[in-house]
């Protein structure tokens, strides 16, 4: 589907946008020429000093049918890309129409991007991380400081609860938890929002070697005493 231009300001920055995916291949569209005498283009974009603008180019594959563009095998959060769509006169005029944006996150379904009214605005954006804590409102930062404060207050009090059941391994699940806080925590003070951490975003959380050590201890601790087999009773208590 073309998106409407009418509700589409090319030059505006910071607006969301998704784009439908199926098969790997684009459904929806920012920009498109479909007379005879336009072309258009999808590419990964980078600076090049050498390229024409300064601008270097990785073209997607067209797409045919329904579809627009293939999306490329690798992609990731935070590839500048920009769309063209040229249209050209028979006197040889050239009306230019171009859609810069970030790739924010990707699924199988959809390519979640955010726009920038340049090329080079887009590019340089590239290189903030997703989530970065100077890109949001302090209103959200607020907001996780908050939700560090009251994850904590509930690991606490399942802590003394697991604790009086009895059984270690269920305890164990509370330092775990623990330890995740501490992460979040941490990552937050360097500016990172935690809750943008996932395989779709790509944003990692930084944890120190000695953590991820810990954390596999702890893993182990409550699940080395299992024994796997094909057939148990129900696990409705």
């Amino acid at each position: 589907m073309l998106l409407s231009q009418g509700c589409l300001n090319l030059d505006s920055e910071g607006f969301a946008m998704m784009l439908r995916v199926e098969l790997r291949a684009l459904l929806d569209c920012p920009v498109w020429e479909k007379h005879s005498r336009g072309k258009n283009w999808c590419a990964s974009i980078s600076k090049n000093p050498q390229a024409i603008g300064g601008i270097g180019r990785e073209f997607w594959e067209k797409a045919r049918g329904d579809y627009y563009y293939m999306v490329p095998t690798g992609l990731k959060p935070g590839t500048p890309l920009e769309f063209g769509a040229d249209y050209h006169s028979s006197g040889g005029r050239k009306t230019p129409k171009r859609f810069f944006c970030v790739v924010e996150s990707i699924t199988e379904s959809s390519l979640n991007v955010k726009s920038y009214p340049t090329a080079r605005e887009a590019i340089e954006a590239a290189k903030c991380p997703i989530g970065v804590l100077t890109d949001l409102p302090k209103s959200r930062i607020d907001e996780l400081r908050l939700q560090l404060t009251k994850m904590q207050k509930i690991v606490d009090e399942f802590s003394i609860s697991a604790t009086k059941i009895g059984n270690i391994q269920f305890a164990t699940f509370a330092d775990l938890m623990n330890d995740y806080i501490q992460i979040c925590t941490a990552n937050f003070k360097i500016g990172i929002d935690f809750t943008k951490a996932g395989v779709h975003t790509g944003l990692l959380l930084k944890v120190r070697p000695h953590q991820l050590k810990c954390i596999r201890e702890k893993i182990s601790c409550i699940f080395e005493i299992v024994d796997i087999v094909e057939d148990l009773p129900s696990d409705e208590i």
